[in-house]
């Protein structure tokens, strides 16, 4: 009778110990994922500040968190309703054109509500920033209104370029 009750404890200890050892992993990995996004967003608002007032071009890799799957950005400069600002052919912009891959309600929503933020980071949606006057620029290298990026491996691959009142953005791939 004393062998039973013996395993019986041990049993509970074990699973006590099993419960709390899960939840502290899963809050170390939220904690990680959080100091992830405020060294993301740190990196590229100071990355654009400091390339916006010269005439250098940068590559920059940024690592993200597990949790996004695309970054949106934002030329605040251009209307998002008027057409004559969108000289490419590409109106409405990626984000606005409900036929268009990058189309994003909330993000549209907030580029016509004037509201300050030029970076978006998805699926989350209370996460936006603003890191200052940007550029975008397709594949192409024609101007654009919106520049959606897809995260793989977590990580993005830009090209930063000084414009002197703002900094232009483009994708870039390190393979080429």
């Amino acid at each position: 009778m004393g062998q039973v009750f013996v395993y019986v404890f041990a049993s509970m200890i074990f699973m006590i110990v099993l419960i709390y050892g899960y939840r502290g992993i899963q809050k170390f990995q939220e904690n990680s994922d959080y100091v992830a996004m405020i060294e993301l967003k740190t990196k590229l608002r100071s990355t654009v500040n400091s390339i916006a007032s010269s005439n250098s071009l940068e590559r920059v890799s940024l690592r993200v968190p597990d949790s996004l799957q695309r970054i949106c950005f934002i030329d605040l400069r251009k209307d998002s309703d008027d057409p004559s600002d969108f000289a490419t052919g590409m109106y409405p912009p990626g984000v606005c054109d409900e036929y268009h891959s990058d189309y994003n309600m909330k993000i549209c929503n907030s580029w016509k509500d004037k509201v300050q933020k030029n970076v978006f980071f998805i699926p989350s949606n209370n996460l936006q920033v603003m890191v200052g006057d940007i550029s975008l620029y397709n594949l192409e290298g024609k101007e654009a209104g919106s520049l959606c990026v897809n995260v793989t491996q977590q990580v993005i691959y830009l090209e930063l370029k000084g414009e002197g009142d703002a900094t232009g953005i483009r994708l870039w791939s390190p393979t080429g």
